[in-house]
């Protein structure tokens, strides 16, 4: 069989994303004499937070313009020059949904087998969205396989499809999640917060994450009792607003803002609550993530059932105010337990075994859509 089979991922970009996390942790574990991955992204001046990380384990990055009204024959000059360029490339993975309407046809034409991934279950409509949610909305009729991080994902995106699609959970290393009492120890010595209750968030600073909501139970927790200290972690285009709604509650001396971090499974030892009061998600990494660490993990009851894997999880409402969140999180806090080992429930978080089974559904896509010999004819 032929070997160093080339997928392409698109994505927006290449930043700590869920996402594109996930999509990291395979990449470092698959198979990479059979299966290698390239990406497609948005062309930025930054560099990406993974962009180094993927150079290195031999795969290659493509930037294209960011798509808009005026310039959509230069973005498809630009797409058709790395397909026809790279014919080694054999499936396009795509998770950058949004602005699929327009780059799908490109694959199609270019014989290219395309897979669509749904990361999401749901969105906050504005007129800006409005494009992408439609974009979105037909991906159903033109990918070629369909795959969701979660059943609520699947639903979501693909509509009375959804059965069709290959749940592929986002998986992580499960060894490296464990909780870390050394670690705990050296980083609230770092953080100078060993005499403090640690609530940790770790996301972008987008509205599905909900941060005015964080802000605001934080701050009744603060005046309650100044012993509670909140970190948020991530960038976004939010962040300063947050930072100015810190300000404005007078809770800024509680709050510590992080950028993104590649020592999260480290950092996570710091934390004595986890929480993720989210107004959507598919299937969010943290959360499992947060479980692995054996971290009680406080999620919204708009994020999937799917992400409970552990008996330290526990799901609440956001549509009843921040009360119940005070009230759980002040009851935490006074009869905070020892952390112990968890149990992970099967295998479908385990990046090992996730890695393997995604590397075995490229060859079993590609067998598929093998060119068929024609048949000889005997006279």
């Amino acid at each position: 069989m032929e070997k160093d089979f080339r997928i392409v991922h698109v994505f927006a970009g290449l930043d700590r994303g869920g996402a594109e996390t996930m999509i990291m942790n395979l990449y470092r574990n698959i198979d990479r004499n059979i299966i290698q991955f390239d990406f497609i992204v948005n062309d930025s001046n930054k560099t990406y937070d993974y962009e180094n990380e993927i150079l290195a384990l031999g795969g290659k990055i493509f930037r294209v313009p960011r798509l808009n009204l005026t310039n959509y024959k230069k973005y498809k000059n630009e797409f058709d020059k790395i397909l026809e360029n790279n014919p080694e490339i054999k499936i396009a993975h795509c998770h950058y949904l949004a602005t699929s309407a327009f780059y799908f046809p490109i694959l199609r034409n270019s014989d290219i087998i395309t897979i669509a991934h749904s990361h999401i279950a749901g969105t906050h409509l504005s007129p800006k969205n409005i494009i992408k949610f439609f974009s979105r909305k037909l991906i159903k009729f033109q990918a070629d396989y369909l795959f969701a991080c979660s059943l609520k994902a699947s639903r979501y995106m693909f509509g009375f499809k959804y059965q069709q699609a290959k749940i592929l959970y986002n998986s992580i290393d499960l060894g490296m999640f464990k909780f870390n009492q050394a670690n705990r120890v050296d980083y609230r010595k770092e953080f100078d917060v060993e005499d403090r209750f640690v609530i940790g968030h770790i996301g972008r600073f987008d509205k599905q994450k909900n941060h005015r909501f964080i802000l605001k139970l934080f701050k009744v927790l603060y005046e309650k009792d100044n012993s509670f200290i909140l970190f948020l972690i991530g960038e976004g285009k939010l962040k300063n607003r947050m930072l100015k709604l810190a300000h404005t509650l007078n809770v800024e001396k509680g709050v510590r803002f992080l950028n993104n971090r590649n020592d999260i499974s480290q950092i996570m030892n710091m934390f004595d609550v986890f929480i993720l009061p989210s107004l959507y998600e598919g299937l969010p990494v943290t959360a499992i993530e947060a479980q692995s660490n054996s971290l009680l993990t406080l999620v919204s009851n708009k994020v999937t059932s799917e992400t409970s894997i552990t008996n330290n999880i526990k799901y609440l409402p956001i549509n009843k105010g921040i009360s119940l969140w005070v009230d759980e999180l002040l009851d935490v806090k006074s009869n905070l337990r020892h952390r112990i080992a968890t149990v992970i429930q099967g295998n479908n978080y385990d990046v090992i075994h996730n890695s393997n089974d995604l590397k075995n559904t490229y060859l079993k896509i590609l067998f598929e859509n093998k060119p068929q010999k024609e048949t000889e004819v005997i006279v």
